[in-house]
């Protein structure tokens, strides 16, 4: 059986959850938030490590108030072994009470190694376990998570093709792939799920007049202001415009993953999304340039 068939269409913004949760006294706007999410129907990026569980807890009681419009997931499941695949997608149908996950990513506690990749080679327990969900019907597609300090295992999965797809910190500011993997995955197509749409913790609406202001906030100022330039010559309206442009102006990639619990930004994701156009192929490359000077 083949794990790398074909990844479906997405549309280009994923709801990231990973917001939700984190605060117990906001449960209700957090379950009005993701019903928001659900009525515009987009797919969503959960993971059952979110806020201790607090996540799963949310988006269980939205599914509840609306199960006719339960998302498509990608839930990140552990594959630290056989066992622990097997643990994660049943919690993760139990817990959610839905039949089947639409992808799954597997994931690793520590990011040293990707030791399924090996497993899958030699079809080995995780690869069998993996053979049975897709028998059953219980998981539909399968991505590796990427971190580049395990990007050597990523690239023999590339290279021998063995997922659907690859997800992993992917803007302006941050790419967690080595350079020669990220080479490798551009040159071959396979497809790519970006996720952290704005590099974590910075407003979507921000735009170059802000960016002073709200250094404190922003995780990655420092990086942002190397591309300020960039983004002032790409016409943009804010920064949010300008990642989506430039996600968008890259053939692999299939959508962008990006987190909030407030219904505002939710809007200002999905719009960006659907108006922004892909950015002028020279700005691409002059981006991925300093990338590679930079990072």
């Amino acid at each position: 059986m083949k794990m790398n068939e074909p990844l479906p269409e997405f549309p280009f913004y994923t709801y990231g959850t990973a917001e939700l949760g984190k605060v117990e006294a906001n449960l209700l706007s957090d379950i009005s938030v993701a019903r928001a999410a659900m009525e515009k129907d987009i797919w969503f990026h959960a993971s059952r490590e979110y806020n201790m569980g607090s996540t799963f807890m949310a988006l269980r009681m939205a599914f509840d108030e609306a199960r006719s419009q339960r998302p498509r997931l990608i839930l990140k499941i552990r594959s630290e072994s056989a066992k622990h695949l097997q643990f994660d997608v049943e919690d993760a149908l139990s817990r959610l009470d839905i039949d089947s996950i639409d992808v799954v990513q597997l994931c690793k506690r520590r990011h040293l190694s990707r030791e399924v990749v090996d497993d899958f080679l030699e079809e080995g327990p995780m690869f069998e376990t993996c053979c049975r969900f897709k028998e059953k019907g219980l998981v539909k597609h399968f991505v590796l998570e990427v971190f580049e300090t395990c990007s050597a295992d990523a690239l023999r999965a590339v290279r021998n093709d063995l997922f659907g797809g690859y997800i992993f910190y992917f803007n302006i500011v941050e790419r967690e792939a080595s350079r020669e993997l990220y080479r490798e995955i551009r040159s071959r197509g396979s497809r790519l799920l970006a996720l952290r749409t704005m590099a974590s913790g910075l407003y979507p609406g921000i735009d170059t007049s802000g960016f002073a202001a709200n250094e404190t906030k922003m995780r990655n100022h420092g990086r942002m202001q190397l591309f300020l330039d960039v983004y002032r010559k790409s016409g943009c309206s804010s920064w949010l415009e300008f990642n989506m442009a430039y996600l968008k102006g890259i053939a692999n990639v299939g959508t962008t993953i990006g987190a909030t619990s407030t219904a505002a930004h939710l809007d200002e994701y999905v719009e960006t999304a659907a108006e922004c156009s892909p950015l002028d192929p020279s700005l691409v490359a002059e981006i991925e340039g300093r990338q590679l000077e930079e990072f």
